[in-house]
């Protein structure tokens, strides 16, 4: 039985955090406007209501880069931390505290922080 564990050499975390990954994000988003299928794939990566309706241009894309970039990872990194691997899980802890500025043991205590700061929500 092989283990992926042990055999993988694919640094998603690194990959996740990249500028390769996010121009390469920017191009796709441009290079398909208003096809719903890419706007999908991206709302599942963590993109916010931006990538709907009307598009933005490529001027507002790089305003907004920066703090894209940690909106982003910090999604991605929420579920890698959830069930990664353990390796992967600290390399996603990283990006969590760096972004949020908490230090939890728990991704659910970091999606909550999230959902509070970002959506106002209570619980």
């Amino acid at each position: 039985m092989i283990n992926w564990g042990e055999i993988k050499t694919y640094d998603c975390m690194k990959r996740l955090i990249s500028q390769d990954f996010h121009n390469f994000l920017r191009d796709y988003y441009f290079d398909h406007p208003n096809d719903p299928s890419v706007q999908r794939k991206l709302k599942e990566l963590g993109f916010g209501s931006g990538v709907f309706g009307k598009m933005i241009t490529k001027e507002e894309w790089k305003k907004d880069e920066s703090e894209g970039k940690g909106f982003i990872s910090f999604h991605n990194a929420l579920l890698v931390f959830l069930l990664g691997y353990p390796d992967e899980q600290l390399k996603a802890k990283e990006i969590l505290v760096e972004f949020s500025g908490k230090d939890y043991t728990d991704t659910f205590e970091y999606s909550k922080w999230f959902m509070k700061e970002y959506y106002n929500v209570t619980y």
